[in-house]
C-alpha cells in the first residue's frame, strides 16, 4: 500500500468526509493513478500556459502577427 496516497486521503476525508470518501485497500492503486493523472494535468496545463506566454513575448518582440 501507499502511505502518501493514504494520508492524504485520510485528510480530506477528515474535512469533507461526504465528498471524499475513506479509500478501501482495494482500491489503492486505482487512486495512485487518479492521483498521477492530477498531477500531470496541473504541470501539462502550466506548461502549456508558459508556451503560449513564450511564444507570443516572441511573436511581439519580433513583430510578427499571432494568429
Amino acid at each position: 500500500m501507499s502511505c502518501g496516497i493514504l494520508a492524504i486521503n485520510a485528510l480530506v476525508n477528515y474535512f469533507h468526509p461526504e465528498w471524499f470518501p475513506l479509500i478501501q485497500k482495494e482500491d489503492v492503486a486505482e487512486g495512485r493513478l487518479r492521483t498521477l493523472k492530477l498531477i500531470v494535468d496541473v504541470h501539462e496545463d502550466e506548461v502549456s500556459v508558459r508556451v503560449e506566454r513564450m511564444v507570443t513575448k516572441t511573436h511581439c518582440t519580433l513583430g510578427l502577427q499571432i494568429w
